[in-house]
């Protein structure tokens, strides 16, 4: 929409309006890109911040998996653990 505001501010001959719009613009995309290169780095660090590894007892020993192994354990509502093979045990 700027861009067609730009090309009538040329055609009526009001050159200074058409370099002041034409200024905002590239400020604006210039700011754009400068914070989605922001955002691409929190992103990247929050990634770097994610638990790769979890904690999960196993026949009474504490082990660490991976954390997106099939069999470490989700709570659910009802306040038992579930594994996602099946078995349960009570909360503690």
């Amino acid at each position: 929409m700027l861009e067609a505001a730009i090309v009538l501010e040329v055609a009526t001959d009001r050159y200074v309006e058409a370099a002041i719009i034409a200024v905002l613009l590239v400020f604006n995309a210039a700011l754009g890109l400068f914070q989605e290169s922001r955002a691409q780095a929190t992103l990247v660090a929050l990634k770097s911040r994610l638990a790769l590894s979890a904690s999960v007892r196993r026949d009474g020993a504490w082990k660490t998996l991976p954390a997106m192994a099939p069999s470490v354990l989700r709570i659910r509502a009802e306040g038992r653990r579930k594994s996602l093979t099946g078995s349960e045990e009570d909360r503690r």
